[in-house]
């Protein structure tokens, strides 16, 4: 599947992974699988690693949907921060449409970084790649 999960706790942290093309049913479906796993807190930020997309579904009322959808799931008593990896065109496409829609909404910050050192800085994560994270949590 190209879209996965992994919460991480101890850095208040979920780490979402596209690869291939993104599409916005598998986005709902483990938006809602993420919202049900027993370690999510609403309160937590999601980073999001765009690094391996090749493409995307290009369905502005769909991507309007999942935007949606995610409010309706993780619904938050604080400002969220969603941080996206984008070193690609594609990504910072991805990226970009997505702050767009969040653009003049108190409720989400979205930032957005061109690899995983600058991800994992401004998360304040003293590591230099996504796989120590990883790593660190096991």
């Amino acid at each position: 599947m190209p879209v996965s999960f992994r919460i991480l706790p101890e850095h208040n942290l979920v780490l979402v992974t596209y690869t291939g093309i993104a599409g916005i049913a598998e986005s709902i479906e483990k938006m809602a699988e993420c919202s049900r796993h027993p370690d999510f807190r609403p309160w937590m930020r999601h980073c999001v690693d765009l690094s391996a997309v090749t493409g995307h579904e290009h369905d502005f009322v769909g991507f309007f949907a999942l935007q949606a959808k995610g409010i309706e799931m993780f619904p938050q008593t604080a400002d969220m921060l969603l941080l996206f990896i984008a070193p690609t065109r594609i990504g910072q496409e991805l990226a970009n449409m997505a702050r767009r829609t969040w653009e003049g909404l108190d409720r989400v910050s979205v930032q957005i970084a061109q690899d995983e050192a600058a991800a994992l800085s401004m998360l304040g994560i003293p590591l230099e790649r996504l796989a120590e994270l990883g790593q660190a949590a096991d």
